[in-house]
């Protein structure tokens, strides 16, 4: 599960954010399979694109460097969603994508603000917007590996923002 909580929409605008990080930024240096993966955002939301990442290059915390998303290429795409409703969640079973070992993910989330309100990171549907990727692996972490199911607060753009005009 991994959460970008910097969502920022501004009044009268598209905005769209990249976010991700490692499998072995949590201690899993090992290659996985995506069993299933599905993303997450409000009706703001227009596009929400999972692409395989192979971590070269990173952030002082982790996270993706600016450009990482379109450099890794449609070719590694693993999900897309337009839906905000009803997203697609994709199970593969034994077809799932291979994660070399120090590959993560990195993902992108789109957003068109068509009023005049201001839109933040939230639960609350009417009155504010999510960025949530959703990824089943195989195999999991062993025992006291000190994986972490949820990051940290704050790891690239994942830091909450204030959400004033």
């Amino acid at each position: 599960f991994l959460q970008n909580k910097n969502v920022r929409i501004q009044p009268q605008s598209e905005i769209s954010w990249d976010y991700g990080i490692t499998f072995d930024h949590y201690n899993h240096n090992v290659p996985v399979k995506i069993a299933a993966v599905t993303g997450h955002f409000h009706w703001r939301g227009k596009t929400f694109e999972i692409r395989l990442w192979d971590g070269q290059n990173k952030n002082g915390d982790g996270s993706p460097a600016a450009g990482e998303f379109d450099r890794m290429g449609a070719e590694n795409t693993i999900y897309l969603s337009d839906n905000w409703d009803e997203p697609p969640f994709d199970l593969y079973g034994d077809d799932g994508p291979d994660v070399p070992a120090g590959w993560g993910i990195v993902f992108r989330a789109s957003y068109v603000n068509s009023t005049d309100n201001l839109y933040c990171f939230g639960p609350h549907v009417a009155t504010q917007e999510h960025s949530n990727a959703f990824i089943y692996f195989y195999p999991g972490p062993v025992q006291n590996s000190g994986f972490l199911w949820f990051p940290p607060d704050c790891i690239g753009q994942g830091c909450a923002v204030p959400c004033t005009p």
